[in-house]
Order: structure tokens, then sequence, then C-alpha cells
């Protein structure tokens, strides 16, 4: 089986103040803190910084999180907000969090990303990145079936999401199938034998 172990050095004041500027300046968290307003604090002092870098380092050091900065709520959305009545599966859910939190998670996970993607990334995986788009997955996807149809071999297994918009792959399935013996509708793609 397979195995890396990523040891995770400890939090530096450059790593925090790097990832908080590629934050988006968003809704404050449950704290009341704003993105934004950690961007000014930190540059108007580097001493903040250190002692954000220390609680951070205490906190992991005795893996207990302080009460009040790990509380979390669970919103629901709308996914079309013109629709007055939405269902269930019309909602997309949004977790609220702390913004110290999310500050951290968000160092963390450049930390793992940077120590365990390289060993655990297929090479032939999409969508990753520093690998193939999703673009290049619709493409090599209408290139292989061309290729199946011409050498008379069957297609199958493939699905597409008729809610999210695949626009490339839909275009070109459709395109293809119009050329082929295939049924009439894209979400079953299936060559007829000869």
């Amino acid at each position: 089986m397979k195995r890396s172990v990523v040891n995770l050095r400890p939090i530096e004041p450059t790593a925090v103040v790097k990832i908080l500027d590629q934050m988006p300046n968003s809704a404050p968290g449950l704290d009341q803190v704003l993105i934004s307003e950690l961007k000014v604090a930190f540059r108007w002092s580097s001493q903040l910084v250190h002692t954000l870098v220390l609680l951070l380092t205490a906190i992991e050091t005795h893996a207990r999180w302080p009460r009040n900065l790990t509380k979390g709520v669970v919103a629901f959305i709308p996914k079309d907000t013109d629709n007055p009545q939405p269902k269930p599966h019309e909602f997309r859910p949004i977790t609220l969090i702390g913004t110290l939190y999310r500050v951290w998670s968000a160092v963390r996970h450049s930390d793992l990303v940077a120590g365990w993607y390289p060993h655990w990334q297929h090479p032939s995986s999409y969508g990753g990145k520093k690998s193939r788009s999703a673009d290049q997955l619709a493409l090599d996807t209408c290139l292989q079936y061309e290729q199946a149809v011409r050498n008379g071999k069957f297609a199958a297994g493939l699905s597409l999401l008729r809610r999210n918009p695949i626009h490339v792959s839909i275009r070109c399935l459709c395109s293809t199938r119009s050329r082929s013996s295939c049924r009439k509708h894209p979400q079953s793609i299936l060559p007829n034998p000869q």
C-alpha cells in the first residue's frame, strides 16, 4: 500500500501573510472579523502577525481550540434567488466559521497540498492545480469517442450532468452523435451495432 507522511513545519508569519493576501475580502466570520481588517492590521503592525502565530502554535501544540474560535453555522442559500419557493435540493450549504480558524485552515491546507499532492496525484488526472484542466478532459473525451466510432467500437459509461453546463463536451458529443448511429439523447450516447 502506498504511504506518504507529511511533516508540517511550524507556522511562519510569512506564510500567514501570504495566505491572507490570497484570501478574498469576503463577509466576516462568526467572530465578526473581516479578512480586510486582518490585512490592514498586519500591515500596520507586524507584531500582530507574530502574536497570531504564537496563538496558532499553542493551539496546535496542545491540540485544543478555544471554543469560541471553532463555532460554526451552516446556512442554506437558494441556488436560484429568483425562485420564491425552492425545493430542498435547490439549496446550497455554506458554512460560516471564525475568520481566525479560516486563516489557520488555509495555511495548513496550503502546507498539506505542497507536501501531499505531488505524491498522490495520478499522472493522468484532471482538474488539479498542476494537472490538465476540465476543458482538456472534455476534449480528450470527444477525441476518444470519435476514435471509437471510427474503429467501429462502442462507447459506454459516458454520463453528462444535465444541471451543470459542460458546454464544450455537450457541443462536441452532440456533433459526433449527429455523425454516427447514436440514439437521439445526448445523455445516452451509445452507438448501435452495425
